[in-house]
This record gives C-alpha cells, sequence and structure tokens, in this order.
C-alpha cells in the first residue's frame, strides 16, 4: 500500500509540473487586432461574387492586404515617434500611389516645401516602407533569409494582379 501511494503521489506531482511548464494556447503569440470587421466583412463578400477570384486568390489578397496595413501602421508609429505625423499624413497618398510630377508639385507647395525636398522625404519613406514590410515578412515567416523574403515580396504582389 505504501509503494502504491508513493508511486500515486509521484504520478501526481509529474503531472502538475507537466501543467505548469505546458505553453499555453497563443502564449508568447503577437495578437493582431480585429478592426473593422463590417468593412473586411463586405469586402470579402464582394471580392468572392467577382468572377475569376478563387478562395485561394482571396486568402493570398487578404494576407497581403493584412502584411501591408500593419508595415504602414509600423511606419506611421515610427513616424509619430519622431513628431513627424503631419509629414507622414501629407506623404501617405503619395506613397500609396504613383503621382505624377505636377501632382508631386501642387502637393509640395500646398505643404510649403520646395519640390525637390517633397520628392526626397518621399523616396526616403518608400524606402523605410519597404523595410517595414520585409520586417514583418521576417517576423510573419520566422526567417531573416534574403531569397524567401525577396519570394515573399514577389507573392504581395501577385496576390493584387
Amino acid at each position: 500500500l505504501r509503494s502504491l501511494l508513493l508511486r500515486a503521489f509521484s504520478n501526481y506531482c509529474v503531472n502538475e509540473w507537466r501543467k505548469d511548464q505546458r505553453q499555453k494556447r497563443g502564449e508568447g503569440a503577437e495578437h493582431v487586432p480585429l478592426q473593422d470587421l463590417s468593412s473586411t466583412e463586405d469586402r470579402l463578400t464582394k471580392d468572392l461574387h467577382a468572377p475569376g477570384l478563387s478562395a485561394e486568390k482571396l486568402y493570398a489578397r487578404e494576407w497581403a492586404r493584412a502584411v501591408l496595413d500593419r508595415s504602414l501602421s509600423a511606419l506611421r508609429q515610427h513616424y509619430v515617434s519622431r513628431g513627424q505625423e503631419e509629414r507622414f499624413l501629407l506623404l501617405q497618398g503619395p506613397l500609396m500611389r504613383d503621382d505624377d510630377a505636377t501632382r508631386l508639385d501642387a502637393l509640395a507647395m500646398s505643404a510649403a516645401m520646395a519640390p525637390g525636398a517633397l520628392r526626397t522625404a518621399l523616396h526616403r519613406m518608400r524606402a523605410q516602407y519597404r523595410e517595414r514590410i520585409e520586417q514583418e515578412l521576417a517576423t510573419t515567416l520566422d526567417t531573416t533569409d534574403p531569397a524567401v523574403i525577396q519570394h515573399e515580396i514577389g507573392e504581395l504582389f501577385r496576390a493584387f494582379d
């Protein structure tokens, strides 16, 4: 009886230790907030009914949007931390689209900047955005291999074809 009780107590101690040591679901994982779900649901519903758009393509597109959104958010936080939120807001539009010289000149005039200074700031912001995208992909894929990251950047572009 004594050895039975000793073995039961030993098993109990081992089970308690395992329970304390195991990793809980989601522990240590970065939690991504679910933002405006209604607009995401509307966009998914609209995209799902688009001709020629498979579920895989839709998934790839949403994944690419999420990576780009998180990267843009990190870039914005970088500008805010440096006290340059106004500059970020000014350059965010041209960052996301390819504006012609006339539009950039008009934007520079409205911001009381020289056109060359605006183009330089935009060039730097695009480089920083690319770095943030690469960092986000490296974190998501848990790799630092430049070839893998470059391949995934190509996949990001293909998701919007």
